[in-house]
């Protein structure tokens, strides 16, 4: 058996849209949040998962409370 290179884009054409870029307020990049996806206490202080909108599910990153609004 031979082995081939590996396909890059399994199904040519498609190719996934980029995040849109995020809001400039006050000089600062702000995300919109598309979901909540679980919440924890870490150090005594409660943290999402948030899923951004426009991102995968695999881009989804813990934030404190107080970074999510």
């Amino acid at each position: 058996m031979k082995l081939l290179p590996a396909i890059s884009n399994p199904i040519p054409g498609c190719h996934p849209k980029p995040p849109p870029l995020p809001k400039v307020i006050d000089n600062k990049p702000h995300y919109e949040v598309e979901k909540i996806l679980d919440s924890c206490l870490f150090c005594q202080k409660l943290q999402y998962q948030v899923l951004w909108k426009g991102y995968r599910y695999k881009e989804a990153l813990w934030k404190p409370r107080d970074h999510v609004k």
